[in-house]
Formats: structure tokens, C-alpha cells, sequence
């Protein structure tokens, strides 16, 4: 597990189809969210968003069909922001669902079965597909001021 979460470093970890690690991988973006200066109530959040996108992710790659499914999580630590990314195997739509209910999911978009179903604790979040894999992204910004002026 390769890291460094100072400013501009990221940290990267795979959970291996097990839901036991989902409480370290929430603390280890809560702990690279200290280090970046996040508030205590910003790590708590992130923690807390982490650890709901995880279990959705397992549970939406289809965990219990797919021994080898893993979660990959990147945690990157900017001068303004914390990022996680959490990635993880496109899930089957289950048996007896319209197919035309998947056509909505063009290259780079996610269909809304990989949509995660709760509202998370951050401040932006993004979400794509790309070969097979869905990427689920949370941002939180830190208190420092932003710049509305763009070079």
C-alpha cells in the first residue's frame, strides 16, 4: 500500500471482498483528512462517506456472486481538498429488470443501479465507468478560502 498523505500525495489500498475492512479504509481517509487540516467534523464526515460508499460498492458489484470482487481506494490529499476514490467491478443487473432501463449509461456515465442510493456527508461527488469498472469519487474541501479568479 503505497503512501504519502501530505499535500499532493495519495494513498491507495484494495479491499478484497471482504466488508470487515471497510472501517479501515473510512480511517485511513479520516487520517489523510487530518493531516490535510480537515476539521474534526470533516474527518468524521469523510469517514463516515467512505465507509457508506464501500459497503455500497461491494454490495452493487454483486459481493455475494463475485469472490474476486475488490474495491480499489485512492486517497488523495490536495492544498484545498481531500479526494477518495473508490472503484470496483460493474454489477449485473439482476434477473427480471427491463434492459432498457441500462441504456442510460453511455461511455463515461453510470447507470442509475450504480448510483449510490444515499445522500453522503461531502461536498461534491462524481461518478463514471469506464471498462467494466464504476469509479465513485468524494470531495471534501478543507476551511481555506477559495480563489474565484482563474489563470
Amino acid at each position: 500500500m503505497p503512501t504519502d498523505p501530505g499535500p499532493g500525495g495519495r494513498t491507495e489500498c484494495t479491499l478484497h471482498n471482504d466488508p470487515r475492512l471497510i472501517a479501515g479504509a473510512a480511517a485511513l481517509a479520516a487520517h489523510v483528512a487530518r493531516h490535510a487540516g480537515l476539521s474534526e467534523r470533516a474527518q468524521e464526515d469523510l469517514d463516515e462517506a467512505v465507509a457508506e460508499a464501500c459497503r455500497q460498492a461491494f454490495r452493487l458489484s454483486g459481493r455475494a456472486r463475485r469472490a474476486g470482487a475488490t474495491i480499489h481506494l485512492t486517497v488523495g490529499s490536495f492544498p484545498d481538498r481531500v479526494e477518495v476514490a473508490v472503484e470496483y467491478p460493474e454489477g449485473k443487473i439482476p434477473a427480471g429488470r427491463p434492459a432498457s432501463r441500462r441504456r442510460g449509461a453511455a461511455a463515461g456515465k453510470t447507470a442509475p443501479s450504480h448510483a449510490p442510493a444515499t445522500r453522503l456527508p461531502v461536498d461534491h461527488i462524481e461518478r463514471a465507468t469506464h471498462d467494466g469498472r464504476c469509479r465513485l469519487t468524494l470531495v471534501k474541501y478543507s476551511g481555506v478560502a477559495k480563489s474565484s479568479s482563474r489563470a
